[in-house]
């Protein structure tokens, strides 16, 4: 029995008391709601989580209303940001119109038609470890042409805004603004984290034209985040491979409308991008295309007709009209392998001769696909097919990650059908829970979905479009379970008066009974011990110590300065949450690659110790280190005389320098990159020499001179510099 959840409102709501799915596990969820502002304003229209934008360690909402009225402005657009905190709503509603204030700030849009926020995203594009508001104004006139399109980012900052800010003031310093070059393109139509393409440790941007390049090619933009200075206004047209790259699709194929973060989908460390274009590929049914990163440098332009095996792959749909690529984004690690997944949505496939809609999970693989590749061809083993409950759904008309919601290690997928639930549009989202089993066939109905592998969320009431907008993949209450964020666009207000006001709807993560009574902690500071069997463990807020004990354990912290110790390779995930967390080997005789684990497996942590019981050993590379924390460049590691820290190559060790009484060797990447690591100066440090296969280990003698030392390759190319101690090489 499903039962609607929530009231009315132009709200967002947090989905807690009601029982939204009976047997065999009743899913209790929140009550409490934020009030919207004015009928047709579409709030919840696009919707995002901001991992932490005010610097408090808790993730942060944003929902956009881009029919807003700003003053006499009318359709300027309107984007609110609500702080997350643990005791989000335990004093009733949040009226948005009592924004700005201690609850968060509005950023407005400053022209008419301007529809500011309708697509929203999260980056840290400046480095500086919280979160970037990207909000985007696809009616903007750009130098006399009329919706050529703007992408305004607001930088995150730490003293929680309480009051409105225009677009218009963002000045390179507090933000900055992307402007499309083509009249009628709509620049930012579709707007997304890219991820770090470039692996330098500042996450980019991905931004859709599907209007653009006449015939309705569609165009995608990548931008580069950076560190330094930013200027107030920066053309797209001026992306030359150095601080960005264009993406070219095919005529009438309509490329970039939808564009995402296709994660790390073949493990090589670099983010990929993910680029839809609905009425593409061999049939017209739609594609997606998946583009990789790398860290050898970016052509100022790629055409997606051209796409060469190693810039990227094409998927192509099933049949004619599907409207494959209509969403495209990660699915992160949906099946615990340790390269994350990409979901597509086609909203008009067809399952048993109607137009369910369906979405498509491709499992992400170090072996590159043959390109184009048809969805079809999904068959359990390398990804599958989801098909919506009944016709006209639009099941796939939106998805992405939800993280772990549920505590069990693995990533949860979210799909949204807004129209669904009896053809009255009140819309409903799903939620697929991660699984490592292997799938029985290449597909099933969500219709199955039954509790213990995933539920329904139900719109309210007609015509809301629940599901419209999804976000996930963060910890607004810092309990250590991811939350999700589901827009409904069309809600009415509760006076019954304001049509179209908007909502959206808050659903905290919970371990939905699945799990063992104990597994989530509670917010005061707590030690938890495991034993050598697969085990779940989390933290919620406090400074915790969680001690895995061996097997594939999931251990999340969330808020606090946690440890999280495991015996040895085996586990499943470690994931710190907001503070600086503790990766801890309490083992000896183990040899952990992080350069190999999936990007799911190991983040949000600041520290590794690997000192243990015994020798260890530790590889990483400067790629892994910027991708280790959400918050931070850096990465301390801890270790003895025993131990050995492989480090790749391409370092500078700049300085040796003492925190908390010890010693470190302090190396900074030579890329094009911000990693920084800190390394006990007991540690072997082991270079490598990419010449001649061999490698260079840096020891110590007690009370050595400094003195500064080169290594460089066979072509005579510096590969790392650093105060001189002592040196062998193999």
């Amino acid at each position: 029995m499903q039962q609607q959840v929530g009231r009315r409102h132009a709200a967002a709501e947090i989905l807690e008391a009601r029982t939204l799915l009976a047997a065999p596990h009743p899913l209790q969820l929140g009550n409490g709601d934020v009030l919207g502002a004015s009928g047709q304003d579409l709030a919840g229209a696009s919707v995002t989580l901001l991992d932490d934008f005010n610097g408090d360690g808790l993730a942060d909402l944003a929902i956009g209303a881009p029919s807003a009225s700003v003053a006499a402005l009318a359709q300027a657009g309107q984007v609110y940001v609500i702080y997350g905190r643990p005791d989000l709503f335990a004093g009733g509603s949040i009226d948005l119109r009592n924004l700005p204030g201690a609850d968060g700030f509005v950023l407005q849009g400053n022209e008419a038609n301007l529809q500011l926020g309708s697509s929203l995203a999260s980056a840290d594009v400046n480095g500086d470890g919280l979160s970037d508001l990207i909000a985007a104004a696809p009616g903007a006139t750009v130098q006399g042409q009329s919706s050529a399109g703007a992408v305004f980012v607001m930088f995150g900052r730490p003293d929680r805004l309480a009051s409105d800010v225009s677009v218009g003031d963002l000045n390179g310093g507090d933000g900055f603004r992307l402007d499309g070059r083509e009249a009628g393109a709509g620049n930012g139509m579709t707007v997304a984290a890219a991820g770090d393409v470039n692996a330098d440790g500042f996450e980019d941007i991905v931004v859709g034209q599907p209007q653009a390049g006449g015939s309705t090619a569609g165009q995608a933009y990548v931008v580069f985040g950076h560190g330094g200075s930013f200027d107030a206004v920066t053309n797209l047209g001026d992306l030359n491979g150095v601080n960005g790259f264009r993406v070219y699709g095919e005529p009438l194929s309509l490329a970039g409308s939808a564009v995402g973060s296709a994660g790390d989908f073949n493990g090589d460390g670099f983010d990929d991008v993910a680029i839809g274009a609905p009425f593409g590929g061999s049939n017209t049914g739609g594609a997606a295309y998946v583009l990789f990163g790398r860290g050898d440098g970016f052509s100022p332009a790629y055409h997606l007709d051209t796409l060469s095996s190693g810039d990227g792959f094409r998927i192509d749909a099933e049949d004619t009209y599907d409207a494959l690529g209509s969403a495209v984004g990660t699915a992160g690690d949906f099946n615990g392998d340790g390269f994350d997944d990409l979901v597509i949505g086609a909203y008009l496939a067809n399952a048993h001769t109607a137009t369910h809609g369906a979405a498509y999970v491709v499992f992400g693989t170090d072996q590159t696909p043959t390109s184009p590749f048809s969805v079809a061809t999904l068959d359990g083993a390398n990804g599958f097919r989801l098909d919506g409950e009944a016709t006209n759904d639009h099941f796939g008309a939106t998805v992405g990650a939800a993280g772990d919601i549920n505590g069990d290690g693995l990533d949860e997928l979210l799909i949204g059908a807004p129209h669904a639930d009896g053809g009255d549009d009140r819309g409903a989202a799903y939620v697929l829970f991660g699984r490592q089993a292997a799938f029985p066939g290449p597909g099933f109905s969500v219709a199955t979905l039954d509790g213990t592998n995933g539920f329904k969320i139900a719109g309210d009431a007609p015509p809301d479009q629940a599901g419209r907008s999804l976000a996930g993949r963060a910890d607004v209450n810092g309990d250590g379970l991811d939350d999700l964020l589901i827009g409904a666009p069309y809600a009415p207000h509760q006076n019954g008066i304001d049509a179209a006001a908007g909502a959206a709807y808050l659903l905290f993560g919970n371990d939905y009974g699945l799990l063992p009574a104990g597994t989530v902690g509670t917010p005061f500071d707590e030690q938890v011990g495991g034993t050598a069997s697969a085990e779940q463990m989390i933290g919620n807020a406090g400074a915790d110590t969680l001690s895995g004990g061996g097997g594939a354990d999931a251990l999340s912290g969330g808020v606090g300065h946690d440890v999280l110790e495991v015996a040895d390779g085996s586990f499943l995930r470690v994931d710190g949450g907001p503070g600086e967390d503790a990766l801890v080997l309490t083992g000896g005789g183990v040899e952990l690659d992080l350069r190999s684990v999936g990007r799911s497996a190991v983040q949000d942590v600041e520290i590794v110790d690997v000192r243990g019981s015994g020798a260890n050993v530790l590889w990483l590379d400067d790629r892994r280190v910027v991708n280790l924390s959400s918050t931070s460049n850096r990465l301390t590691v801890l270790a003895d005389a025993d131990d050995v820290v492989h480090v790749g190559n391409r370092w500078d060790n700049v300085d040796a320098r003492m925190e908390g009484g010890r010693s470190f060797y302090v190396l900074r990447s030579r890329r094009e990159s911000a990693a920084e690591l800190w390394v006990s100066v007991e540690a072997g440090i082991v270079f490598d020499l990419p010449e001649s296969g061999g490698t260079y280990t840096l020891g110590v003698e007690p009370g050595a001179g400094w003195d500064v030392a080169t290594l460089r390759d066979a072509g005579g190319e510096v590969l790392a510099t650093w105060p001189h101690i002592l040196g062998t090489s193999t």
